[in-house]
């Protein structure tokens, strides 16, 4: 289940980096860098348990 919501997350930050890219918003761009940011976090909090 983790790893899916970690795909997830990685899958909505480049789609947001892409949208933003190509319409010039800087909204999907700031959003794409909050889910890239909840991605590493996900990646780092699951390493430590492991």
């Amino acid at each position: 289940m983790r790893w899916l919501i970690i795909g997830v997350l990685l899958s909505c930050a480049v789609a947001c980096y892409l949208i933003g890219s190509a319409k010039g918003m800087g909204l999907f761009i700031v959003t794409g860098v909050l889910f890239e940011l909840a991605f590493w976090l996900k990646i780092i909090r699951f390493n430590r348990k492991t």
